[in-house]
């Protein structure tokens, strides 16, 4: 309750004007898969790419990485959420 999807755009100037917000990138399964993909941005990198926090599902696996502008925007939705 209370999320709402943006764009790469203002997910970046959220970040770099300090807001205060939760936020989710969520992919669906691909074609014949059961699962899709969930990360959590966690800010921008030198680059200015988004930095996010994943992780692999049935396998031992956690990893901070940059994901590019085409990445974000092509494969995932971004769910926001103000805090109150």
């Amino acid at each position: 309750n209370g999320w709402k999807i943006i764009d790469t755009p203002t997910l970046k100037e959220w970040f770099k004007s300090g807001k205060s917000f939760d936020v989710v990138l969520q992919r669906n399964a691909p074609k014949g898969k059961r699962f899709g993909h969930v990360s959590i941005p966690i800010g921008l990198n030198e680059k200015e790419q988004v930095m996010v926090a994943e992780g692999v599902y049935l396998r031992v696996s956690n990893r901070i990485r940059a994901y590019d502008d085409s990445e974000v925007s092509n494969k995932f939705k971004i769910y926001v959420r103000f805090k109150d």
